[in-house]
């Protein structure tokens, strides 16, 4: 369990978010609604310690926790990434395993193996694994990124607006394939569907006017709150 307390964020002199309270649970696919630019991302960065905490505290379990700790138990898919060069899926992939092990030892166990073909399997990535990663459409490429969370099988899974790319179809088996994996991980994604977040989503944020104003199910007139 993640807890968030009295987390407050300003960006030069404008106040992004204020007050926030949130507990993101082991398990469940949580989404976080919110226009643009209200501070879905910033959360998300303050979290994951992209950005460093002003005011408010993070605890895991209860008991503080470091930055290096926390990136530990969390994959986490940002909005934005850069393609790395002339590297095949499947070598990317395989780097999903990377920080378990270390520089110096780092080599392949039969279990890593198992993960990385599980997660190959669940995106739909069979025939891509010997394709040069810049090579693939920008929807292949989310794929892959999140194929490359599955794999790392961590505790928690945070994805910032990283489904964007994909056409419905695309996003509805993914959205998905989040709330099978969500049985036994925290799944948090910022996105602006809607449509999915009613229909895959076990807890809706919605952050707006530097809050979180609503924390519940989905429901129909979400779009109301927004």
């Amino acid at each position: 369990m993640i807890s968030i307390n009295n987390l407050s964020f300003n960006y030069e002199e404008a106040n992004i978010l204020d007050s926030i309270d949130l507990i993101i649970k082991n398990n469940g696919l949580t989404c976080l609604v919110g226009g643009n630019g209200v501070g879905k991302s910033t959360l998300l960065n303050l979290i994951v310690g992209e950005l460093e905490l002003q005011v408010g505290a993070i605890h895991y379990n209860d008991k503080n926790i470091n930055k290096s700790d926390l990136l530990s138990k969390i994959s986490y898919l940002p909005s934005v990434l850069y393609d790395p060069l002339y590297i095949t899926v499947q070598e990317l992939l395989n780097l999903s395993r990377f920080n378990n092990k270390g520089f110096l030892n780092f080599k392949l166990e039969s279990e890593d193996k198992k993960k990385i073909q599980f997660s190959i399997e669940k995106c739909g990535l069979q025939n891509y694994t010997n394709r040069i990663f810049s090579s693939l459409s920008s929807g292949e490429k989310q794929k892959v990124w999140l194929a490359f969370c599955i794999a790392q099988d961590k505790n928690f899974i945070f994805l910032d607006e990283a489904l964007n790319n994909l056409d419905y179809d695309n996003k509805d088996i993914f959205f998905n394939l989040l709330k099978e994996i969500s049985i036994n991980k925290g799944v948090l994604i910022s996105t602006h569907n809607i449509d999915m977040v009613i229909k895959y989503a076990d807890r809706v944020l919605v952050l707006k006017d530097k809050k979180i104003v609503y924390d519940g199910l989905p429901k129909e007139d979400l779009y109301k709150i927004i």
